[in-house]
């Protein structure tokens, strides 16, 4: 974490200490605490009143905004002490930067928090759960599997250094000896990534999703694999090697275009055209589309509908997209987005709704948006969302 990052994690914690945090900012307090278990347990026994309480009892007597400036002033020239434990404090600078010691402790762990579990201050559930994030796994050619959000933002394999930096990983550097060296990524419930391929094409995958792709691109196609989920594909153009995107219902074969392909559903897959044209396949029958149409493939065979763009656009710019879906579907969304279980308590019709939410939201938000539309009542209950 930069000095960036430490300053404003301070500035948040100064804030909930006093009173005056937004609610916004409580929830971006306390993500930061569900990736890290020091500051989970310092905030946990502050609400409970404990001794840090305290410790801070001086605070009310400290000109903050004149000591915060004079700590800014210090900060380059000054070391903080360590201290041991979130009880009594040996502070090392003016009585204003005691917060931003406090920030760089809470900081110093690397742990990240997997169940993304957070107290709900706001709403009333029993807890509330973190949205989900950059990760994915990488598994190479020769088997090795990388978790990208634990490695450097450099990655040598096949003889060749790949960038990886802000949820993104690069193939465009590469140089495989063998064209049929083939790597695999996968994103887990409460993932997200991007892929750059060998060509320039870029693929975003949400939660749930594997693509298979060849290292580098070499022979008179480009040929993917979307083995579950779904991505987006904006695919660079070349005429002289089109690009095919197969999966276990279609293949979809374009030259230079932008698509989203659904296959999470058992029973139907879906592919959205946003720019550009393509022609989807299945069997012996094949439909072109243009764009803000879509290919529906399921037990009735193929056939072609007009889309909201929108549809295929939201996820991957960190919005849900609700129109036109049942309850049902859309707690599916949300099951693989925070990573919880769904428990329906009551009969689901199969009513649509009209609407949206931002991914960055907690679970808690989102349900209370979905009570205003729906009427239903919801329980948060660790990793469990119970629909009543």
């Amino acid at each position: 974490m930069n000095r960036e990052d430490q300053i404003r994690l301070a500035t948040l914690l100064s804030r909930y200490i006093q009173g005056n945090a937004t609610a916004t900012e409580q929830t971006e307090l306390f993500a930061h605490a569900a990736n890290n278990p020091e500051l989970r347990t310092f905030l946990q026994q502050y609400q409970n009143g404990q001794e840090v309480e305290a410790d801070f009892d001086f605070l009310s007597n400290i000109n903050h905004e004149a000591e915060w400036e004079l700590f800014q002033e210090r900060i380059d020239a000054s070391k903080r002490k360590p201290f041991s434990g979130v009880g009594r404090w040996t502070w090392g600078i003016a009585a204003a930067s005691v917060l931003l010691i406090v920030g760089f402790f809470i900081t110093r762990s690397s742990y990240e928090s997997q169940d993304g579990i957070i107290p709900d201050t706001q709403y009333g559930y029993k807890n509330d759960v973190l949205p989900g994030k950059n990760q994915a796994i990488l598994t190479l050619s020769n088997g090795k599997q990388v978790t990208l959000e634990e490695v450097d933002t450099l990655l040598l394999t096949a003889g060749n250094t790949l960038k990886i930096e802000s949820g993104s990983i690069d193939y465009r550097a590469t140089t495989a000896v063998q064209s049929q060296q083939m790597n695999t990524i996968r994103t887990p419930k409460r993932g997200t990534y991007q892929v750059v391929l060998g060509d320039g094409t870029k693929v975003w995958l949400n939660a749930e999703t594997e693509l298979s792709f060849p290292v580098h691109f070499s022979g008179e196609q480009r040929h993917v694999e979307l083995r579950k989920g779904e991505a987006f594909f904006e695919v660079a153009e070349d005429a002289n090697e089109p690009f095919i995107v197969q999966t276990d219902r279609f293949h979809i074969q374009v030259l230079g275009t932008s698509f989203n392909v659904n296959t999470y559903e058992k029973d139907w897959a879906k592919t959205i055209l946003t720019a550009g044209k393509i022609m989807v396949q299945q069997g012996g029958h094949q439909q072109v589309l243009t764009p803000g149409s879509a290919a529906i493939c399921d037990l009735d065979g193929l056939q072609v509908v007009q889309a909201n763009v929108e549809e295929a656009l939201s996820w991957k710019d960190g919005y849900f997209f609700f129109d036109g879906k049942t309850l049902a579907q859309i707690l599916q969304e949300l099951s693989r987005w925070y990573g919880v279980s769904v428990n329906v308590q009551a009969s689901m019709d199969q009513a649509v709704y009209q609407g949206g939410a931002k991914k960055n939201a907690t679970l808690a938000t989102v349900c209370q948006m979905l009570t205003d539309l729906s009427g239903r009542a919801f329980e948060i209950d660790g990793k469990t969302l119970t629909v009543k």
